[in-house]
């Protein structure tokens, strides 16, 4: 489950960054295409998804 500032619907794509440190590369950043599979609205947006095929491992060119 996932917390979101805006508002989003069962069935829109959404991407998802997660940032890693990698031991030699520096920061990396893997990115999630997905679909949001269920909202409720609490506090904020809490939003479950389904990772759709094609993952990407991304450097980061700024660092911090």
């Amino acid at each position: 489950m996932f917390t979101l500032e805006r508002e989003v619907c069962a069935g829109d794509r959404i991407v998802l960054y997660v940032h890693c440190l990698h031991p030699t590369e520096g920061r990396v950043r893997i990115r999630f295409p997905s679909v949001v599979t269920q909202v409720e609205q609490r506090d904020s947006w809490e939003v479950t998804v389904r990772f759709r095929r094609g993952h990407q491992f991304l450097l980061d060119s700024i660092d911090g």
